[in-house]
Formats: structure tokens, C-alpha cells, sequence
């Protein structure tokens, strides 16, 4: 029955739920669950398409290995008064709701799962296909559609929020603009022109110093570009431990570009990334890893709601969630009022916190303890997991008989890929208006997806 590793995987994950009789074995737990989903993502790099095992292990990360380490390293009154911000409740209550809903979230994503269209085999038809189909198209349609794309980044600010979500999916066509050019042999100047888009996005990444779009479309491409090769255990672990440095290193950057920019100093890629580099070398640990965790502990907002519902107010059992679903499929112009992706709302309804000069967000989690409680808020998990599974699925059920939708994967997931840090409407939304999007395009510009049955 448990010949896959998979499911192997999946039945220990299952095992670890004596936590909520146990719960002084959280640390313990937590650590195992972790390591768990690290041997389900590094079984599945290099075996087809990977995006459900980096949305677990990111879930396991942010939401149980990031406040482990803030229960054991940073909840201390020294903590308190170097740091301000430790973990607001006590770690037994924390993890007893937040383990089982990581195991319930891995049962969304993975229980009966046989075969599936993320496997390998599959991948290598869709990959081995599409590199035919691409070249039926020109590359002066390409070219356009990469223009259209940059020229949607530049009205973005203009446009009314009716209309700017898809204005944003245009954006975010660049980057399959740039896989159409990456698996088109022989584009020409290809090189230069890839080239050219990694710098127009780095460069906006430096002078806005907003980094989430490089962190997190990282993974998505990351698909892409070896989902249809076997990759060696030495090359995986590579892979990974030099994503972790490169995460870590750019959340060191962004925080002393931002801080150039609040005191008006002049910002020097070189000079930035030198001091980066010379002062971890020179920093306590404690104090290097701060910022990292600070920046990554989605479990600090989770424990915010947990510490005022239901002591302060009752659980809300679902309606606004039912509103944020239901406003996905209607547009804004028919539904003026309609509640909007974001924090500000979200951390006034469920933590009571107000927010005026930064954004943070309670997360599907946050959502779900502060609306069903313990076992409600695990099977909301479950159900919010299978949706992204299904949409996932389905849409890699589709690019088996159009091959060319694959290199839209980023496209269309990107905001769901951190979807753990900020709300379900979020997912709702940008899968569904993404489906549009995309039905929009294949209608209207029909070149580019060139039809093929496998």
C-alpha cells in the first residue's frame, strides 16, 4: 500500500499528530515534520513539476520551524528589551493548533495521490513538446508580447482597481516571454535578450527595494527550467543549501537598502552587498539570524490571533471568509464594497492590531483558527490545500493537450506560491482571475499557443 515514497511520507507526517496528546513534544515534532517535507521536495526536484512540495515545505517553515526558534532563542525578557517582538503565547498552545494544520495542509496536497500529472513522465511530454511548439510561433510576436508586458508594469499605478489585477497577470506574462525565448532554439540575440529581462527585473527590485517578486518566482522558475531532467542527491542538496544563502543574503540586503533610502543615502549595489558580507562575518549569530527569522515567522501573526480569540471575541465562524470566496468571482465594478486582498482588514478583524505604516497579514492559518477553532480551522486547511491542488492539477491536465500553457506556470501561481504569509482571498483570487486571464489570451491572441494533441 505504501510502496511510493510519497505516501511514506505522507502516513509519518500522519503519525507525528500524537503531538495533541503530547504537547511537550512540539520541539521535537517539529523538527520531524520539517525534515519530512525537505525528503518529500528533495525526492521530487528533478521528478517533475515541484510547486505543491515547496508551498508545504514553506508552509513548515514559516509557520513551525521559524516559531520554534523563536520560542527557544528569542522569548527570553532579554529578548524582549534587545528585540521587542517574541512569540505572544505560550508554545504549547501555539503548536497544538499549528502542527496538525501542516499535517492537514500535506493531506490537501498529497492523500491518494497515485500517478499524477506533476510526475515526471508527464512532465517530460508536456517539456519535450512544447520546445516543437514554440517554434511555430514568430519571434516578432514574442517581442510584443514581451513590450505589452513591460508597458503593463509602467501603467500599473494608473490604472482603477476594477482592472488592475489583470493588468498585473500581463505584467507577470514577462516571465513566460522569457521561457517562450528560453526554449525557442536559435531566438534571435536570445542570450542578450534574457539578459536584458533579468536586469529590467533586478534593477526594479533594487530601486523599489522590494524584493518578494526575485525570492519567491525564484521556485517557480526554478520548475521550469529543470523539470524535465533527472537530478543527482549531491546537485539537489546543492541547489537547496544555495537557495537558503542567496533567501537569506537578499532579506540582509533589502533591510540596509531600505534603510539607505529612509536616511536619504546613496544606494551602491557593490558597497551594499560588501558590508552585507563583512558583517555577517563580524555579528553574533543571534543577532545576524534576527532579522531573518523576524522576516519569516509567518507563526508570529498565527499566535496574535490564537492569543485574542476566542479570550477576547468569539471565533467568527466563517461569514467573512464565505464574503472573501464569494467576492473572487465578482468583479469590482458589480461589487464596489467587496472586501480586498491584504492585511490592513484582516489584522483589525482577527488580531484587533491596526495597521497604518507597514502591511503584514494573519495567513490561511490565522484565518482559519480565528473563524473554526482547533479541528474546524484543520479541515478548513484541508479543504483550502485541496483547492490549490485541484486548480494545480488542472491546470497541468491542460498543458498535456496544449503543452505552450506550461511556460505560463509562474504567471499564474506566483501569488499563490506565498499565499502562507498573506490570505485566502489571495489564492481565490489570482487563481481565479488568473483562469480568466488566461482564457482571455488564448482567445485573443491564439499565436501564441499553437494547438497540438498529445
Amino acid at each position: 500500500m505504501f510502496k511510493s515514497p510519497s505516501k511514506i511520507i505522507t502516513l509519518l507526517q500522519s503519525l507525528l499528530l500524537v503531538v495533541i496528546l503530547f504537547p511537550g513534544m512540539y520541539a521535537e515534532v517539529t523538527v520531524i515534520l520539517f525534515l519530512l517535507c525537505l525528503a518529500r521536495l528533495i525526492l521530487k526536484i528533478g521528478n517533475g513539476s515541484f510547486f505543491l512540495e515547496l508551498l508545504h515545505i514553506y508552509a513548515a517553515f514559516s509557520c513551525l520551524l521559524m516559531p520554534l526558534l523563536g520560542y527557544k532563542f528569542y522569548n527570553e525578557i532579554k529578548t524582549l528589551i534587545l528585540w521587542v517582538r517574541i512569540m505572544p503565547i505560550p508554545a504549547e498552545q501555539y503548536f497544538s493548533f499549528n502542527i496538525p494544520a501542516v499535517v492537514a495542509m500535506g493531506w490537501g496536497f498529497f492523500l491518494f495521490r497515485g500517478s499524477s500529472s506533476d510526475d515526471r513522465p508527464a512532465i517530460q511530454r508536456i517539456v519535450r513538446h512544447l520546445r516543437i511548439d514554440v517554434l511555430a510561433i514568430r519571434p516578432p510576436v514574442i517581442l510584443l508580447l514581451t513590450t505589452s508586458a513591460i508597458v503593463a508594469y509602467f501603467i500599473s499605478g494608473f490604472l482603477p482597481d476594477s482592472i488592475r489585477q489583470l493588468n498585473t497577470f500581463l505584467y507577470y506574462s514577462l516571465f513566460a516571454c522569457a521561457f517562450y525565448i528560453y526554449f525557442y532554439k536559435d531566438f534571435p540575440w536570445k542570450w542578450y535578450l534574457l539578459a536584458g529581462l533579468v536586469g529590467f527585473i533586478l534593477l526594479d527590485a533594487f530601486n523599489s527595494g522590494m524584493f518578494t517578486i526575485i525570492a519567491y518566482m525564484s521556485g517557480l522558475i526554478l520548475i521550469l527550467v529543470i523539470a524535465d531532467r533527472k537530478i543527482e542527491l549531491y546537485k539537489k542538496l546543492a541547489m537547496l543549501i544555495v537557495g537558503l544563502f542567496l533567501l537569506s543574503f537578499i532579506q540582509l540586503f533589502k533591510l540596509d537598502l531600505r534603510r539607505a533610502y529612509k536616511h536619504g543615502q546613496e544606494a551602491n549595489v557593490t558597497e551594499l552587498a560588501t558590508k552585507v558580507v563583512s558583517s555577517s562575518q563580524e555579528t553574533e549569530l543571534e543577532a545576524l539570524i534576527y532579522p531573518i527569522y523576524q522576516r519569516m515567522n509567518q507563526g508570529y501573526n498565527i499566535a496574535l490571533v490564537q492569543k485574542r480569540i476566542p479570550q477576547q471575541v468569539e471565533f467568527l465562524g466563517g461569514e467573512y471568509l464565505g464574503l472573501t470566496f464569494l467576492s473572487a468571482f465578482v468583479p469590482r465594478f458589480v461589487w464596489p464594497d467587496k472586501p480586498e486582498a491584504g492585511g490592513k482588514e484582516n489584522m483589525r478583524i482577527y488580531t484587533g492590531i491596526i495597521l497604518t505604516t507597514w502591511s503584514t497579514n494573519v495567513g490561511p492559518f490565522g484565518e482559519a483558527y480565528g473563524n473554526f477553532g482547533n479541528v474546524g480551522g484543520w479541515v478548513y486547511i484541508f479543504i483550502f490545500s485541496f483547492f490549490i491542488r485541484a486548480a494545480y492539477t488542472k491546470f497541468l491536465d491542460i498543458c498535456k493537450n496544449q503543452p505552450i500553457f506550461f511556460l505560463w506556470l509562474p504567471a499564474i501561481f506566483f501569488q499563490t506560491f506565498y499565499v502562507i504569509e498573506t490570505d485566502s482571498l489571495q489564492a481565490f483570487n489570482s487563481l481565479i482571475k488568473g483562469a480568466v486571464f488566461m482564457f482571455l489570451m488564448y482567445k485573443l491572441f491564439p499565436v501564441l499557443f499553437p494547438k497540438r494533441q498529445l
